[in-house]
């Protein structure tokens, strides 16, 4: 159910506050918290969001949750070049 929520967050571009984000981060779930990643690269303070979601357990004990911080790390990568462009 909490997937599900977070999945239509991303679809309609909407971040959540970093008190929210934290808590889906952490949670014991890590779909939870990798669903979670895919809403940080909507809110305007990604790169603190990016730190939170490095620090939490599943960045060290979870290689899915790894791969996923990397594609993460490309798309804001490539959305902070374009800003910096335009």
């Amino acid at each position: 159910m909490r997937c599900q929520a977070i999945e239509s967050l991303d679809e309609a571009s909407m971040g959540l506050d970093p008190k929210w984000m934290n808590l889906l981060l952490n949670d014991q779930d890590s779909n939870v918290a990798r669903y979670a990643l895919g809403l940080i690269a909507h809110h305007p303070d990604h790169s603190k969001l990016y730190g939170i979601a490095e620090s939490v357990a599943h960045a060290s004990n979870d290689n899915t949750y790894k791969q996923d911080m990397r594609l993460l790390r490309e798309v804001l990568e490539k959305k902070d070049a374009k800003e910096r462009t335009a």
